[in-house]
């Protein structure tokens, strides 16, 4: 049976703690539902339409006049607090303090020209600053209201008797006069005051008006380190705010979460960036399904469309949990539209777009980031797989022995030089290089280096010795206590078992991998099994149990394609070709030339007579970029597509096919019925 066409991909290895990280870090300067995308480009694209007809007001912070700094918080404050409450008005679009950090890099306005070229910059109609003055304690505030096209003062207002117990009260005062000046005096503001929730203490408000403006420029470490203080009053709700994002964008869940559970249990209002943001932080730490995310973050770029970096967040959810790097790439794409200068989201567009299909694009991203971040071999070895997939394999050879040259072992780089040593038919010298890693003293590398000589033997027609080498693998990483290799070795090794016939042993496989706490699951291939051994009713029967552990994580549509499948499959063991094809179709996702070409329906439709569709299936699978990490699947299918082209009236491509099926497997080590019809067919057709 084979039920990729609806179901998620064979097991991959998890993410490492950097990807985790990544896509921890992609919200606030790398900070990084449904179970597909569900229009939120569509959302922000609309909301972005519609704020566009909306006055758009920059604040920056305000001045100490005479070189006094003894108030200079309060300056700071102002942009800090007043821009939290005026992007509570639907009315108006408020450019927040990150977005001026990041317009006017590398430090802030440093002068009023620089002011005014940062609010043109991003597109501000009016521009908000001033001065401080007076004695702490009794500070005076003289507020200009500028139009930015012009560059004039169209209007000036002071606000007097500023203090540590009045600061929030007078910056709601500032913000009547914006209202005001905007002919809405008399909107609702769809939120507390700011009186509400500025404390009536100097040292915790300046804490954290520190920590807002160090996130707003990206240090997370030092906004949590200047936050202490602040934390210190267990009812700072927007300190507790601020600890939450800094903590997201250090890739620190559990300090993220422990900080936003309390802001979602508030009774009393929120400025709207508090109520959006936490539901999005909670679905992705703490659901347990991160794709729960998509939809409150949808919400929130629904209301602020201009945020890059929640927009970047949308697009590493999308890459790495969604499996939808095409809507992926249109988002990072708007990401850098806001910002051109984020070298991240360069580096994940260009991922994005290698996983997308169009690798000879993502060549020339990656070439362009790299020439910033010499030293990222992570995305060198993006590099690597986009020059392979372009038919570069001159260049590709290149790139990974610069990565190997500095580090002889990193495994993607030895996994990789061999894939494009196998793409040269060069066997003996992949099988070599595999054999240095499992030379390696360290466990892990030694796992490795195992598990891919056992692939290598696996595809040379070696069984036995592939099936020790995998083996050897499993028994390495579980005595070295690495859980995710034991339990991906074991998925490797019951699919070797299975695509040669060897059910029983195959099912004693997978049964170890739910005693490995590995995250993997193996009731799909177990149930893929028990149809093969014509044990239908078994098959229906564990189907219809494992259900309810995936409710909630893949939609109904998913599940019913799940269903489709496992018929599918069956009809087809029954020889019910006709009813096998309409099944199995109906089992592909909405979007079939992203997911796996469907092994089955292949044959399926060679079966019922339709050779030039199970041709196009079984050639996408014998090319797909990771065909050897399934070496008895890759030379079947290369048999199943010889037989295609054949019936197909192919009869050159068919004669090429089985010559590459004779290639890997004409030495076998025993006989496969594989090797037997591909001699049969070269003969019948003078090949």
């Amino acid at each position: 049976m084979e039920t990729q066409s609806s179901s998620p991909p064979r097991p991959r290895r998890p993410l490492g703690k950097g990807a985790i990280l990544l896509v921890a870090g992609v919200l606030l300067a790398a900070v990084a539902g449904a179970f597909f995308f569900r229009g939120s480009l569509k959302m922000a694209t609309t909301a972005e339409s519609e704020g566009a007809k909306k006055p758009c007001l920059v604040v920056v912070p305000f001045r100490p006049s005479g070189g006094s700094q003894e108030s200079a918080w309060i300056g700071d404050a102002v942009q800090v607090l007043l821009s939290l409450s005026l992007e509570n008005l639907l009315e108006l679009k408020v450019l927040t303090p990150e977005r001026v950090f990041d317009l006017s890099k590398p430090s802030g306005p440093t002068s009023r020209e620089s002011e005014m070229e940062m609010a043109k910059k991003g597109g501000a109609d009016y521009l908000l600053r001033g001065e401080l003055s007076g004695a702490p304690g009794s500070v005076q505030l003289k507020a200009s209201w500028v139009e930015v096209s012009s560059g004039k003062e169209r209007e000036q207002w002071i606000v007097e008797g500023i203090s540590e117990n009045s600061l929030g009260r007078k910056l709601d005062e500032l913000a009547a006069h914006v209202r005001k000046a905007l002919g809405l005096e008399g909107t609702d503001t769809q939120g507390p005051p700011l009186a509400s929730l500025v404390p009536l203490k100097e040292a915790p408000t300046r804490s954290y008006v520190a920590g807002a403006s160090l996130l707003a420029k990206g240090e997370a470490a030092s906004a949590l380190e200047e936050l202490k203080v602040a934390l210190q009053l267990e009812d700072f709700s927007m300190a507790r705010f601020l600890e939450a994002l800094a903590a997201a964008q250090r890739g620190d869940p559990p300090r993220a979460v422990q900080a936003a559970v309390p802001l979602s249990k508030l009774s009393r209002p929120m400025p709207a960036r508090v109520t959006l943001m936490v539901p999005v932080i909670l679905a992705l730490y703490q659901s347990g399904n991160p794709r729960n995310a998509v939809a409150p973050l949808e919400s929130f770029l629904a209301r602020f469309p201009d945020e890059k970096n929640p927009l970047a967040w949308l697009g590493a959810i999308e890459l790495f949990l969604l499996n939808e790097p095409t809507q992926a790439v249109e988002v990072f794409k708007r990401a850098l539209a806001l910002d051109p200068t984020s070298q991240d989201n360069q580096r994940l567009l260009a991922q994005a777009t290698l996983d997308s299909g169009h690798p000879a694009e993502a060549v020339i991203l990656l070439k362009k980031y790299l020439t910033l971040r010499p030293e990222d071999d992570a995305s060198r070895l993006l590099l690597v797989r986009a020059q392979r997939n372009a038919g570069e394999t001159r260049d590709a050879l290149a790139t990974v022995e610069q990565v190997l040259v500095r580090q002889p072992a990193n495994v993607t780089a030895v996994a990789l030089k061999g894939a494009l040593l196998l793409d040269q038919g060069n066997a003996r010298e992949a099988a070599a290089l595999y054999q240095t890693l499992a030379a390696e003293p360290q466990p892990r590398l030694r796992a490795e280096g195992l598990a891919l000589s056992g692939q290598i033997s696996l595809l040379t027609g070696r069984f036995r010795d592939g099936l020790a080498f995998l083996r050897n693998a499993v028994n390495q990483s579980r005595d070295a206590g690495l859980a995710s290799l034991q339990g991906q070795y074991l998925m490797s090794l019951a699919q070797a078992l299975s695509n040669l016939g060897q059910y029983q042993e195959a099912l004693s496989t997978l049964s170890e991998v739910r005693e490995v706490d590995s995250n993997l699951d193996a009731d799909l291939p177990m149930i893929s099994i028990m149809v093969l051994q014509k044990q239908y009713d078994a098959a229906r029967g564990l189907l219809e149990a494992q259900i309810p552990r995936w409710q909630g994580k893949l939609s109904a549509r998913t599940i019913e394609r799940l269903r489709s499948s496992v018929e599918g499959n069956i009809a087809l063991e029954q020889g019910k070709y006709a009813d096998a094809v309409a099944r199995l179709q109906a089992a592909l996702p909405e979007n079939p030339l992203r997911a796996p070409a469907a092994e089955a329906l292949g044959r399926a439709l060679l079966e019922s007579g339709d050779a030039p569709k199970a041709a196009e299936i079984f050639r996408r699978i014998v090319e797909e970029p990771n065909r050897f990490s399934d070496p008895v699947g890759y030379v079947q299918n290369l048999e199943r597509l010889g037989v295609a082209y054949e019936k197909a009236g192919k009869k050159k491509d068919a004669i090429r096919t089985y010559r590459e099926v004779l290639q890997w497997w004409g030495s076998a080590d025993h006989p496969r019925p594989e090797i037997e019809a591909a001699r049969e067919a070269l003969k019948r057709l003078g090949g």
